[in-house]
């Protein structure tokens, strides 16, 4: 334990052990306690009190209220242990007192010794480990205590963020005020721009910058765009510089007016009366249609809510350009918050020209007062005409920063709690149902921090009236541009909930549209490449038909070559209609050869594989066909003659070979359409099926977008609130004006924060509903009477058909006991003696026609046998043809060897010998074809049998 070093110190449960650990692994336990305390055990019941200290004179359990025994005995134990507790703590001190001074005493010592003796100060040190776990815990409370100092500081600040951003975010960072120049009148000042959250701002900033990098993109493509915009706006400032010389003109009117007589003013005032009363009349709307106000809370709904009874429905789904995206609602947001700050800045643009104006009027009345008082001066009459005016801006009209706070403000905050303080406690009335006194430095407008000046009471009233009309018209445009703004932010809250909602739904609509795009690529694609081939194919069409000129242009020279040659004609046609192989001609060879030697290089290759001269295809003419035999020029025919039927033939078979190429390229295209129309069918299911994707998320989105709240403002003539029984019976014959008054008055204290919105429509419904259900009512009511009519008339007919079927069943009983002495089953007696003449018919039907099936199948049989001798009759005489045939086809073969080993000098007329040969040759191919025709016939009707034997 002294060479290893302390890993952890920690007490007993009960605080009567001291538990060190050493990294070498070994356990040290000290007890703790007093040095001359007895130990007590763990175990070990509480020492108690001797009886005569517990006091039980007072029999204090038995009194009201106290503890139970078992109560008293567990709080005896705990406080046992809580002293006992005490003590192990107080012992360890002292022990730990006591070691301290042990140390000191050491040190001491060891301080006095020689300098030679003295140990060094390591080896008092404490063990390492505990000083590692000391500094270890020290450590971590300074930590814990800078993590706290920090944490409170950033709490601290955040706190006063939240403060800050809760009275001071809604102000304005300046201020204009403009005061009544009478006592009566009201003054106006420039409302406080409303402060979105934080999370609106940095949207809207991200929209600005996005439109700021689309404008800078197209403004070099967008030149037309940017000429209507500059009209728009330039109309926009006409339209704004034309209103404000209408105000600017009236306020100069007004103010020539205030120079006229009094009569002339009171004229005039009179004639504008009777002007709006005769345009109220013009414009008194029908009793049947709804009022003015209504309507236009209509408007200002459906210009709110817009769609959202169609975009609420369970099927919508929007048109593809109206479709909403992150980037659309950004913008959305953006042009609302633009419309705010202009017209925002209008407003605070009109109030400060009528501080201007203000200006030049007290200006003009000081001018006149000094005029005046200049009059008096020289008339004798001192004040009798003074006005008192003063151009000077009061504090309240001039520009105000509200992140300021003065001195003299503080002062008359004070003075103003102090004010209300004293109110109250005097039992001054205030709110709605009182009023309160204002004193002598309250200013009677109540706006800005400064009041009226004391010389506007002392204005003449024509003068000062313009300015104050001004100010009120002024006023309530304020106030009406105060509720513009707030709902204008209800509305940029919604739209911003609806763009976080957007971005949640902007992946799956990317990768959607992704989809999308790549399909219609590949579709496109694929159409292009259909349109190729179609024009491939169209090409290639065209090239047939112009082969197939070129080939009739060949027919046509051939058979006007060959037309005045009479007796050659047909020896001609069989040369030009002649089919060889020919072999492909080579780059560069020689193609000046006559006409035979190309004919007979050429037929060399000809019916190696069609000994019978059949085996051609079936794309020729009906001509000759190449049978191996060398070609010559017709005996009598010219030379040129024939060499130009060769050529024809040459060129006709060349069209021939194009075609054919030409027609297997055609055909080459067209699987290849057919291949590409099956995969564009292919690729029309898939973007169905993602368009279907397409509507099933924007059906989803819809429907997540519907459920955003909405905020709708309603004017207190749309409110109507159902009055409570007591209520009810209270108002008599007041009826629907008594229910709108209520409403009213509710709408005025505030009373409606809980109601139910309930639209008209739904009421009207609900009417409608319950005079359809009285209609119902009564229809059931009366097909309720016509059924119990029905049924009684039903139940008495019962009753008499009841009556006669029991006649008859005791008819039919008398009737069986007289005939057969007992009752019996009538049913029975119907199956007695009764022959089934059905099943006897179609026995005798189906042995007939096994009959006349046995005698056709005996006739088959015997055709069959017939047919079979037949066959084998034909079969030997073919057999015979075929084996003469044979002996003839040698005979041919060794004659015309032994004519070729002759030679040629056996013959005088060669042409006579070459026509008789193929005249015997050509014989001999007719009977055989001829043979063969016969066999196939044969063959055929064999088969024929065949199969008709099988069927049989």
């Amino acid at each position: 334990m002294q060479s290893g070093s302390i890993v952890a110190v920690v007490a007993s449960f009960d605080d009567s052990l001291v538990l060190a650990a050493a990294r070498d692994g070994s356990l040290l336990a000290a007890p703790i306690g007093l040095p001359d305390a007895p130990q007590q055990q763990p175990g070990d019941p509480p020492a108690l009190p001797p009886l005569a200290a517990a006091g039980t004179a007072a029999a204090e359990d038995l009194a009201p209220g106290a503890p139970s025994f078992e109560e008293g005995r567990q709080a005896a134990v705990k406080n046992a242990l809580a002293a006992r507790a005490a003590d192990a703590r107080r012992g360890l001190a002292a022990e730990f007192e006591a070691l301290r001074h042990e140390l000191a005493d050491l040190l001491a010592a060891n301080a006095a010794r020689p300098p030679s003796q003295r140990l060094e100060r390591a080896v008092f040190a404490i063990d390492p480990g505990l000083q590692q776990l000391a500094d270890c815990e020290r450590i971590a409370k300074l930590d814990d205590a800078r993590a706290r100092v920090v944490w409170d500081a950033e709490a601290a600040a955040r706190l006063f963020h939240r403060l800050r951003t809760f009275f001071a975010a809604e102000l304005a960072a300046s201020s204009w005020a403009v005061l009544p120049l009478a006592a009566s009148g009201t003054g106006v000042s420039s409302s406080p721009m409303l402060q979105l959250p934080q999370d609106v701002q940095v949207e809207l900033e991200v929209a600005a910058a996005e439109a700021e990098s689309d404008a800078s993109a197209c403004s070099g493509r967008s030149s037309g765009l940017q000429q209507t915009h500059g009209a728009a706006l330039d109309e926009c400032t006409t339209r704004g510089a034309r209103h404000e010389a209408d105000l600017s003109g009236q306020v100069q009117a007004d103010l020539l007016a205030s120079g006229s007589s009094k009569a002339t003013l009171r004229h005039e005032a009179r004639r504008q009366r009777e002007a709006q009363w005769a345009a109220l009349h013009a414009a008194r709307p029908d009793p049947a249609t709804d009022a003015p106000e209504d309507a236009e809370a209509m408007r200002v709904a459906a210009a709110t809510i817009r769609d959202l009874r169609l975009r609420s429905a369970p099927g919508y789904v929007p048109e593809e350009d109206q479709r909403m995206t992150p980037l659309r609602k950004r913008r959305h947001m953006l042009e609302l918050a633009r419309a705010m700050a202009q017209a925002h800045s209008e407003v605070g643009n009109s109030i400060s020209q009528l501080r201007g104006e203000r200006g030049t009027l007290l200006r003009r009345l000081a001018a006149i007062a000094s005029r005046l008082d200049e009059l008096d001066s020289k008339l004798g009459a001192q004040g009798a005409g003074s006005l008192g005016v003063e151009p000077v801006e009061m504090p309240a009209e001039m520009e105000q920063a509200w992140d300021e706070v003065t001195e003299q403000q503080l002062l008359q905050y004070a003075a103003r709690k102090a004010a209300d303080l004293q109110q109250k406690q005097h039992g001054g009335l205030a709110g709605l149902g009182g009023f309160a006194t204002p004193g002598s430095s309250a200013s009677a407008p109540q706006q800005g921090d400064g009041a009226a000046p004391a010389s506007a009471v002392a204005m003449p009233a024509p003068a000062s009236s313009a300015a104050c009309a001004h100010v009120a018209r002024l006023a309530v445009r304020r106030d009406e541009l105060a509720c513009d703004l707030c709902s204008s932010a209800a509305r940029q809250l919604v739209r911003f909930e609806e763009l976080c909602l957007l971005k949640e739904f902007e992946v799956r609509e990317l990768v959607l549209l992704d989809r999308l795009a790549a399909k219609t690529a590949e579709r496109s694609e694929l159409s292009s490449r259909l349109a190729e081939l179609s024009a491939q194919i169209e090409a290639k069409r065209a090239e047939g038909e112009t082969l197939g000129a070129a080939r009739a242009a060949v027919l046509a020279e051939f058979e006007a070559l060959v037309e005045d040659k009479e007796p050659f004609v047909e020896a001609l046609t069989q040369i030009f209609n002649r089919r060889i192989k020919r072999t492909k001609r080579q780059a560069g060879g020689a193609g000046g050869d006559g006409a035979s030697n190309g004919g007979g290089s050429e037929d060399s290759e000809g019916d190696e594989d069609d000994p019978y001269g059949d085996g051609d295809d079936d794309s020729g003419d009906d001509g000759d066909y190449d049978d191996g035999a060398p070609e010559v020029c017709p005996p009598g025919c010219e030379q040129a003659l024939y060499d130009r039927v060769c050529e024809l033939r040459e060129a006709r078979l060349d069209e021939e070979d194009a075609a054919a190429d030409a027609g297997r390229a055609a055909d080459t295209l067209r699987k290849e359409r057919e291949v590409l129309s099956k995969k564009g069918r292919l690729m029309e299911q898939s973007l169905a099926a993602i368009n279907q994707d397409m509507l099933e998320f924007q059906r989803e989105k819809q429907a997540r977008l519907n459920c955003v709240p909405v905020e709708v403002a309603l004017r207190a003539s749309q409110v109507q609130v159902p009055l409570s029984s007591g209520a009810g019976a209270g108002a008599g014959a007041g009826g629907a004006s008594g229910a709108r008054a209520s409403a009213a008055a509710d709408v005025d204290s505030g009373a409606l924060e809980q109601a139910v919105v309930v639209p008209q429509s739904c009421l009207d419904r609900l009417a409608a509903r319950a005079e359809e259900l009285d209609a119902e009512r009564a229809a059931l009511q009366a097909s309720q009477r016509e059924l119990r009519r029905r049924h009684t008339k039903l139940v008495e007919d019962k009753a008499e058909r009841d009556g006669q079927l029991e006649e008859q069943r005791a008819r039919c009983r008398d009737v069986q006991l007289l005939k057969f002495g007992r009752e019996m089953d009538v049913s029975l007696l119907d199956t007695i003696g009764v022959r089934n003449h059905a099943a006897e018919e179609l026995q005798a039907a189906l042995k007939q026609q096994e009959r006349v099936q046995a005698q056709e199948l005996e006739d088959l049989e015997a055709g069959a046998v017939a047919l079979t001798h037949d066959l084998l009759d034909r079969t030997r005489t073919n057999t015979s043809a075929l084996n003469a045939v044979s002996s003839l086809t040698r005979g041919h073969r060794s004659l015309e060897s032994e004519v070729l080993s002759h030679g040629p000098g056996l013959f005088q007329d060669q042409l006579q010998t070459r026509k008789a040969a193929l005249a015997e040759r050509h014989a001999l191919v007719a009977g055989v074809k001829t043979r063969a025709a016969t066999l196939q016939e044969l063959s055929s009707r064999i088969a024929a049998l065949r199969r008709k034997d099988v069927f049989v």
